[in-house]
């Protein structure tokens, strides 16, 4: 009888036990797998003590932009990830610097705001080769940049960073090149074959090309904030026209929307100017268009940022660049703020 109720309490337990162990398991299976993909900042700065700082991934690593308060001259930010990736850390003076991602590493971030290109990331092989290069440009001419990038895309072509560093520095600003950009892309595919990012740069280039100056502006199509559908058909009955990109967050593009519209007002008929919003919320971008009276330029935001198919069909990398077309045109990009406002003013 007493080994009866012994062998009972056994099955007991087990048929206890059994769904709670399994339980267990798959817990601790969840728990060590979302340790092994999370990735974390740990960041520390002198010279300021609280501020607010924005991160983007231009891989989309993230989902539009995150906010990080910075307390006592630390934040901390972390996030799960299956890949690689990259994080773009912008700074209250709208300085950037590239934090480079692995899943389920931790890297500290050391600097002074007051000198930023002296910023070290420690932690992982990739954060590590982009201080060495921080180190090399930190002193170094706009020409001397980008040979230095150059470079360093040459000898890491395995590197992620160097997919930073063809964005940042042959898709950008006055150093613009689609030929090299085009080569250095293709000498990474080689080594990263399933960089998928890589793959989208490729693309952007062949818009890029497509949409330089002297060429005819491209073919496009778009809905605006307010449901009004706009596409480049529209826009031949003005003489110029001007594709400017911002952000609401960037307080130096949303005064430049501002001074645009200022102008669209007064040229109704010769001068349209799109307003292509990159933030990843439409409700916020309408807003701040709402706020700032935004009425006489053709606001668009998809909230796909820079995937904005718009962002595409007319290869727009960026905040820094613009669109400036004449008579169907395109006869300047990437034109600094106060020469695109002039642009604007001073119609022909």
């Amino acid at each position: 009888m007493v080994n009866m109720k012994k062998t009972a309490a056994k099955r007991f337990c087990k048929r206890l036990l059994t769904p709670v162990l399994c339980g267990f398991i798959a817990w601790s299976m969840t728990a060590c797998s979302s340790e092994s993909q999370r990735f974390k900042i740990d960041a520390r700065f002198s010279q300021i003590d609280q501020g607010q700082f924005y991160i983007y991934s231009p891989d989309e690593l993230i989902e539009g932009i995150d906010t990080v308060q910075l307390m006592r001259g630390r934040f901390t930010y972390s996030l799960n990830t299956k890949r690689t990736g990259i994080l773009v850390v912008v700074f209250p003076n709208y300085s950037e610097q590239p934090i480079f991602v692995e899943p389920g590493k931790e890297v500290k971030v050391k600097g002074d705001v007051t000198h930023l290109k002296e910023m070290r990331v420690t932690g992982t092989d990739d954060n590590k080769l982009m201080n060495r290069l921080r180190e090399v440009i930190a002193t170094s001419s706009p020409l001397e940049m980008v040979a230095a990038a150059r470079r360093f895309i040459e000898d890491h072509p395995q590197s992620i960073v160097g997919t930073y560093l063809v964005g940042r520095y042959f898709l950008q600003g006055d150093s613009v090149n689609y030929t090299e950009a085009k080569r250095l892309i293709d000498l990474m595919h080689d080594s990263q074959p399933d960089n998928g990012y890589l793959v989208r740069l490729d693309k952007q280039v062949s818009g890029l090309a497509a949409s330089s100056v002297g060429q005819p502006l491209p073919a496009f199509a778009a809905t605006t904030i307010d449901d009004k559908h706009i596409d480049s058909a529209d826009l031949r009955t003005a003489k110029t026209v001007i594709v400017s990109p911002w952000v609401t967050w960037n307080f130096e593009s949303v005064g430049q929307q501002r001074k645009l519209n200022r102008e669209a007002r007064k040229h109704r008929e010769s001068l349209r100017v799109v307003s292509l919003c990159l933030d990843g919320s439409a409700s916020t971008c309408r807003l701040y268009a709402d706020r700032d009276t935004l009425d006489a330029v053709l606001v668009v935001c998809s909230g796909e940022q820079l995937g904005d198919s718009l962002c595409r069909q007319l290869g727009i990398y960026g905040l820094d660049d613009n669109i400036v077309a004449k008579d169907g045109t395109i006869t300047a990009r990437r034109l600094p703020a106060e020469k695109l406002i002039e642009t604007a003013r001073y119609m022909e």
